[in-house]
């Protein structure tokens, strides 16, 4: 096989070479050639094999391409000449000599096409993206003058892709909303081919980013101020649960800068030297883009305060203890030299006790009545910090004799007087179990006087007839001297007080329940001939229960509004003693309360009860009201009034001073600022779909009522209002009678008010508070608990001179009943207050 053959070839770069070989032309394209041939005609031709390199004659490819007469060489670079030839091969596979050589250089086709723009991107507010069509010219491309953007954005710098077709525009900041117009003119590509015509494109950002805490600044123990990096929603701000401290301090309130960038928390007392976490979550920015993770924050207050003395405490004449206000480091605590006592006692030894907090100073011999001065400094707490400047006590040791009682006084059943001979350890004469009475009588309270040598024993009553003894023992003086010997003291009682009224409920117009102050004669009180009513009405017959305290009148219907007066005749205790036959009860009913004027055409007053529904437009009902509750007037609001504002949505009328109550939605954990004022009762109602109304009172006079909007949310609902009469009737009670040696006790301001010992005392449950005025005045009666808080307020008004009183049933101002224990009473004046102390035994 000698045949030599033509052979063509031709490049595909837009531009056709041709070369004339025998047969056929050659044509060149981009990156590749194709190269042709005449067929060889020999019988036993098996195929070809194409040759090709970058030398002449040194061909460093070979390929097999059957009996194809054309074949593509591909992947050719540009610029580089390259040589090609053909051979045949038969069945034996023998190989022709190599075709004539036919060589070509690729050059590039220069397009003319001009570039587009393929894709513009935002990346952040900061940085654009624009993709081109083709590979750019990095002049034109980088140059700031061929960009615009409108509203004037300033363009800082450009940079180009390694492959020339995309750039970056560095950019100022873009505002968030705000149409954007980018403009793009002049540019080029690689072959200086502009753009046709000007790219014009609008966009804009939204906000998508969730805010973030920047900085939490530690302002004091009771404040931290919180940094974040955009302006917050404000509801969202001053939730009170997106924050919380561990351990264990409350946030007591949220506070919300003008920027709405900076939130202050008011919060509980922290410790010095304690690890906190602030945690917070649930943030959303002004355009609501909530943080997706709890924030936290570890924290500490560095403790930089001295420790001071709290307590000091003469232990014996060779011992003295000192409290500190925190935990003192053992080395300078236990350290002598730092103590100092003139005239001179030395300081033995010092020890300090478990709590870290206790030192123990054993020291020589004090004498009595002698004045001691003790100068102590350079005490360090744990962290270092130490009292430099010294602390000076004073003190004297007292005598050491045992204190003993010199006066018992038993002035009713119920109260028992100690008098010591000198002043008394608070604690010890406080201790109940220093008191014991036998037969057994239960102490309830212990009142020491002021001046810690009077005691006061109030105890469940005692009977008349047994005979009583009063023991006290190992009580304690000032410095600590215990009584040596059991005081003993026997005592007894006779009956000789008259009974009275002490509480008159109006069950309805046809029943009057009368609970006196002691069992009753059976015969008195069961007699319908003791008893009148003026003006006249009928008494059918009477009722009382098997204690003879308490009395039901069954009598005609009484009269709205008509005052009437029950008196008694030949009413007797079980002792004999008679109620005086000049003691009557003054009494009426009340008009019911009447709601008017309302505002809302479509509000109604209603009763409503459990079971019922209490909105207009919603049949939701009421699953759980309070028994005080079920007996108010209820005006039913419409739910569909929950975003309702201001501070005069709803106004109605009453026509006498009521108990005006509020349910409000618990799941809105902001009160509106009208109903802020209002007092927060212990009463929740509760509806069928479990949702918890808790309900808010105030006082209201009669006349014009005006209630602000709710304030609500798309999960609540709206408030609803209950009207409830201040009295469902009138009652006023003379005098309790005084014992035949009862002595009225003197007025501490002779001059203008005597507040008398409420009567009886201790009660259950009513007691009569009685008071005198030398001269008209405006009058007011509180009553409080031992922790100070205000329990019942009685506005008396002006009253003329003379003798009044008030009958306090043992509730509060919500009408629940209180517990147990001692309450102050103050009556208050223009001119004076005077305030005592009674018991309540439940």
């Amino acid at each position: 096989m000698n045949k030599r053959y033509g052979l063509c070839i031709k490049a595909g770069v837009g531009l056709f070479f041709v070369f004339a070989i025998f047969l056929k032309s050659a044509v060149v394209l981009a990156g590749s050639a194709t190269l042709s041939w005449s067929p060889n005609t020999e019988n036993d031709l098996s195929g070809y094999r194409v040759y090709y390199g970058t030398e002449s004659r040194n061909y460093q490819t070979k390929v097999d391409v059957k009996l194809d007469t054309v074949h593509i060489v591909e992947n050719l670079q540009t610029g580089i000449r390259y040589y090609f030839a053909v051979t045949a091969y038969d069945t034996a596979n023998n190989e022709s000599d190599f075709s004539e050589e036919v060589s070509i250089v690729l050059k590039s086709a220069v397009p003319q096409t001009p570039p587009t723009v393929l894709q513009t991107k935002r990346v952040n507010r900061r940085n654009l993206l624009v993709k081109y069509s083709q590979p750019m010219d990095a002049a034109s491309v980088v140059n700031l003058s061929n960009y615009q953007i409108e509203p004037s954005i300033a363009i800082r710098s450009i940079s180009l892709s390694q492959d020339s077709t995309e750039v970056s525009l560095n950019t100022e900041e873009h505002q968030i909303g705000v149409t954007y117009t980018l403009k793009i003119l002049n540019v080029k590509n690689h072959n200086g081919v502009k753009i046709a015509s000007v790219y014009q494109t609008n966009y804009q950002f939204s906000d998508t980013e969730p805010p973030s805490v920047v900085s939490v600044d530690r302002v004091s123990l009771t404040k931290l101020v919180i940094h974040f990096s955009e302006s917050l929603n404000p509801y969202s701000a001053v939730q009170i649960s997106n924050y919380s401290i561990s351990p264990g301090v409350n946030i007591l309130q949220v506070q919300l800068d003008s920027t709405n960038q900076v939130v202050t928390l008011i919060t509980g007392v922290h410790q010095y030297e304690t690890d906190y976490k602030l945690t917070i979550a649930d943030i959303e920015d002004k355009h609501h883009n909530k943080m997706p993770l709890p924030y936290h924050f570890s924290y500490r207050f560095k403790d930089t305060q001295p420790p001071y003395l709290t307590n000091f405490q003469l232990i014996d004449r060779r011992a003295i203890s000192m409290e500190f206000s925190e935990a003192i480091d053992r080395a300078s605590a236990t350290n002598r030299s730092n103590y100092k006592i003139e005239p001179a006692v030395a300081v033995q030894s010092v020890e300090l006790g478990n709590d870290q907090k206790t030192i123990i100073l054993h020291t020589g011999q004090h004498e009595f009545s002698t004045s001691y001065r003790l100068t102590f400094q350079h005490i360090k707490d744990e962290n270092g910090n130490e009292m430099k400047i010294p602390y000076i006590i004073v003190y004297t040791y007292s005598d050491v004799s045992p204190p003993t009682v010199v006066k018992v006084a038993v002035p009713d059943v119920y109260t028992i007087s100690i008098e010591f001979n000198e002043k008394m350890n608070y604690q010890s004469i406080k201790d109940k179990n220093h008191y014991s009475i036998d037969p057994p009588v239960k102490i309830l309270e212990v009142e020491v006087d002021t001046s810690l040598k009077k005691v006061t024993l109030n105890t469940e009553k005692h009977f008349y007839g047994e005979k009583y003894r009063l023991t006290v023992h190992d009580v304690k003086d000032l410095n600590r001297n215990t009584m040596t010997a059991s005081f003993e003291y026997e005592y007894s009682f006779n009956d000789n007080l008259p009974p009275y009224i002490v509480k008159v409920n109006l069950l309805d117009r046809q029943r009057v329940e009368l609970i006196f102050s002691e069992a009753m004669n059976p015969d008195a009180v069961g007699d319908v001939a003791n008893y009148t009513i003026e003006p006249a009405i009928h008494i059918y017959r009477v009722e009382a229960d098997s204690t003879g305290t308490q009395v039901v009148l069954y009598t005609a219907t009484h009269i709205l509004g008509m005052p009437y007066a029950l008196s008694f005749q030949n009413m007797t205790d079980l002792a004999g003693n008679i109620l005086p036959p000049n003691y009557s009860i003054s009494y009426r009913f009340a008009q019911p309360v009447h709601v008017a004027a309302i505002n809302r055409p479509d509000y109604q007053p209603a009763a409503v009860q459990e079971g019922t529904s209490y909105y207009v437009d919603r049949d939701y009902k009421i699953a759980s009201i309070p028994n005080d509750l079920k007996s108010a007037i209820w005006l039913k609001t419409a739910n569909d009034d929950k975003f309702s504002t201001g501070n005069d949505f709803l106004e109605f009328t009453v026509n006498q001073r009521v108990d005006l109550y509020v349910g409000y939605d618990t799941r809105l954990t902001t009160l509106p600022e009208w109903l802020a004022a209002w007092d927060t009762t212990a009463y929740k109602i509760v509806d069928e779909h479990a949702e918890t109304f808790q309900v808010y009172h105030t006082l209201q006079d009669s006349g014009k009522v005006v209630l602000g909007g709710n304030y609500g949310t798309d999960n609540s609902n709206m408030y609803f209002v209950l009207i409830k009469s201040r009295v469902d009737g009138s009652v006023q009670y003379p005098d309790p009678p005084q014992k035949p040696d009862d002595k009225k006790p003197e007025s501490q301001i002779p001059e203008t008010i005597v507040l008398n010992q409420n009567y009886p005392n201790p009660f259950n449950p009513v007691t009569m508070i009685s008071f005198s005025l030398t001269k008209a005045d405006t009058v007011g009666i509180d009553i409080y608990n031992l922790s100070g808080q205000l329990v019942k307020s009685y506005e008396l008004g002006a009253l003329p001179a003379g003798r009044s009183q008030v009958l306090w049933n043992a509730t509060n101002t919500f009408g629940e009943p209180v517990s147990s224990g001692v309450y102050l009473y103050r009556l208050k004046t223009n001119h004076a207050i005077q305030t005592k102390k009674m018991v309540l035994v439940r």
